[in-house]
């Protein structure tokens, strides 16, 4: 019963059932809420109350959870829940939307809720057109090929997730899903970056500094011979941290990426394969994704 603009959320922890429910409600036509297990049941709650979320795909493993989070929203609006186990036993035959069913590029592909400027969750909405065309500039500017190993880093509730996910099998590449207790400890983030021979990695500036100063520390060695992309985004990239990471590893580029949720994730990508000049220097966002234009304002 789902097709163009039904929203779908999915809670679960993040690994492959949770992507694949995700992959299952696009190829469905609908867009899909994500919901991380890790925040409080009322966020949870609020969530699937402001977005008015038809369906809620959910772990089995999570029924406690699932019980508090439906407790906060009224009987009326509480979504139909399918668990994800029972989908998975299924043998259910390839679904092949019909031409109705398709969504056009102005139909929604994702519901963020972000912090908001005011504390309270905000649903930033976006469509097929501006999640594509997204998905098609990292596979450009980063020359993904399906030989690409592309690190799931991101927690399903931040927009970088989308592309993490998408971009490689849009080109036939692999993804690996890094578990949050390897994503959130540096020198266990590098060891299995080497381990697994990952071409493309994306970290916030607060822990590429903590992986160069385990580099530094002698607490891991890596020589990421395979890394061909290390991607920075969420922050401002101090030009400090530029300098170190090239002097360790002087033929990996970076690339700073900025973007908000709301203009379906990055706009604007800059190589730096030098250190900005000067002890005052900054480091560009750099120019625009292709059919993308940016305003600067007073």
């Amino acid at each position: 019963g789902v097709g163009p603009d039904s929203l779908v959320a999915v809670l679960g922890e993040r690994e492959a059932a949770l992507w694949t429910a995700v992959l299952g409600v696009l190829r469905a036509g609908g867009a899909y809420v994500p919901l991380d297990p890790a925040h409080p049941p009322a966020r949870t709650a609020a969530i699937l109350r402001g977005s008015g979320s038809r369906v809620l795909l959910a772990s089995r493993a999570l029924e406690g959870q699932v019980e508090s989070v439906l407790a906060g929203v009224e009987p009326a609006a509480r979504p139909r829940v399918i668990r994800l186990d029972e989908l998975w036993s299924g043998g259910v035959e390839e679904y092949v939307p019909s031409a109705a069913e398709r969504p056009d590029g102005r139909a929604l592909a994702y519901v963020i809720y972000t912090c908001g400027s005011t504390g309270t969750p905000k649903g930033a909405m976006v469509e097929h057109a501006g999640m594509l065309n997204h998905l098609h500039a990292k596979v450009a500017d980063l020359a993904l090929v399906p030989g690409d190993r592309v690190a799931q880093t991101a927690s399903q509730c931040f927009d970088i997730s989308v592309w993490q996910l998408l971009s490689p099998l849009a080109v036939g590449a692999r993804v690996h899903v890094f578990d949050d207790d390897v994503v959130h400890d540096p020198v266990r983030l590098l060891e299995r970056v080497e381990e697994l021979g990952i071409t493309v990695l994306e970290v916030v500036p607060s822990m590429l500094r903590a992986m160069l100063d385990a580099v530094e520390g002698g607490d891991v060695r890596p020589d990421l011979g395979r890394l061909r992309w290390l991607l920075v985004t969420g922050e401002a990239l101090p030009p400090e941290l530029c300098r170190r990471s090239l002097q360790l590893f002087p033929r990996l580029p970076l690339l700073n990426a900025y973007g908000p949720t709301e203009c379906s994730d990055d706009v604007t990508h800059h190589r730096v394969d030098a250190p900005p000049p000067g002890e005052h220097a900054r480091v560009p966002i750099g120019r625009a994704i292709a059919n993308t234009r940016l305003y600067v304002l007073d």
